[in-house]
Order: structure tokens, then C-alpha cells, then sequence
């Protein structure tokens, strides 16, 4: 099987209501959502406490042609200051693929926003989205592509599935943390 490219990115789609590509940056570079009704029952600061940590496990790439590759992933979350803020490293590698994307987002009101990198390939762009009770949806967009991601968390699980608009047809991921 030929090496395939992974890039990410794909991982943005802009528009979601309540935040602005034209909003405040804050000191870190990241794009500060504006203010929206908070979600009943959702805090910020709990999703925030959830995702820190190590998160380790396997993954599973389909292509576009049906094919499919698994992966060894792992995601490491870290808070920032102010509260509410979030730097993430995701790395997942395969027999034919390696992804390695950063990030650094706010989460305020239960609207998420910020950016993303992928380091081997030099590519870069902005996220935005809902946190959700069990977790977020993340909308991803750049230049070369988009992407959809969900996040779903449960106890010491958190599972990840990624949606692209090219080169890959979607990118799911089972870690574990405990």
C-alpha cells in the first residue's frame, strides 16, 4: 500500500452562531467565543477538568476507498490560564499514516473556539463549536479543507470521531485515561 498523506488540515468549518472569526484574541492566540446562553446544566469549567490528562488507546482511519488502517493514538490535554482554556497534542501513527495536531481553544458559555496546527505538514486554522453535556462538537476549516470532529466522554473513555471533507473519510479513536 502506497504511503498516504494526512494532513489536517480539514479540521474547521467556521460559522457556528455565537462565535466570531473577527472576536477578541487573547494573549495565547486564541480566538475568544463570544458570549451565548450557557447549556442547562453544563459547566465549562468541568469539560476543562474531564479532558486533562494522558488519553491513550486505538484508532482506526477509513479511506475513501474503503480501506481502512488501524492506529495507536494518544492525546494529552493541558489547562491553561485563564481558566477555561485548553492546549491539546494529538498523535496517532499507522503502518502507512501519522498525524500530529496540536491546538489551543477556550471553551466560555459552552461555545468552544480556537485553533489547530498539524505539525509534520506546516498547516493550520481555526475551530469552533458546542460543548455538549457528554462531551463537544468541533467544526475545523483551513484553506485546503474541513472537517467535523466529536468528542464523547465517559468516566475514563473518550471517543473521537472525525469527519473530512478529502483524503480520508473519517478517523475514529477509543482512549483510555485510568
Amino acid at each position: 500500500m502506497a504511503h498516504r498523506t494526512f494532513t489536517l488540515a480539514w479540521l474547521l468549518l467556521a460559522g457556528t452562531p455565537g462565535w466570531s472569526a473577527a472576536g477578541e484574541i487573547d494573549a495565547n492566540g486564541v480566538p475568544v467565543p463570544m458570549p451565548v446562553s450557557a447549556i442547562s446544566g453544563f459547566h465549562d469549567l468541568s469539560l476543562i477538568e474531564d479532558l486533562s490528562g494522558r488519553w491513550s488507546g486505538a484508532g482506526t482511519a477509513v479511506y475513501p476507498d474503503g480501506s481502512s488502517e488501524a492506529l495507536r493514538c494518544v492525546a494529552v490535554y493541558v489547562r491553561e490560564r485563564p481558566a477555561g482554556q485548553m492546549r491539546q497534542n494529538i498523535r496517532c501513527k499507522g503502518e502507512n499514516m501519522e498525524l500530529k495536531l496540536g491546538g489551543a481553544w477556550a471553551v466560555r458559555d459552552g461555545v468552544i473556539a480556537g485553533t489547530w496546527t498539524e505539525d509534520t505538514y506546516s498547516l493550520a486554522g481555526t475551530l469552533n463549536g458546542q460543548a455538549v453535556p457528554a462531551g463537544f462538537d468541533i467544526k475545523a476549516t483551513s484553506t485546503f479543507a474541513d472537517a467535523s470532529v466529536s468528542v464523547r466522554m465517559s468516566g475514563c473513555r473518550q471517543d473521537i470521531v472525525m469527519a473530512f471533507s478529502q483524503q480520508v473519510d473519517h478517523l475514529k479513536m477509543a482512549l483510555h485515561k485510568c
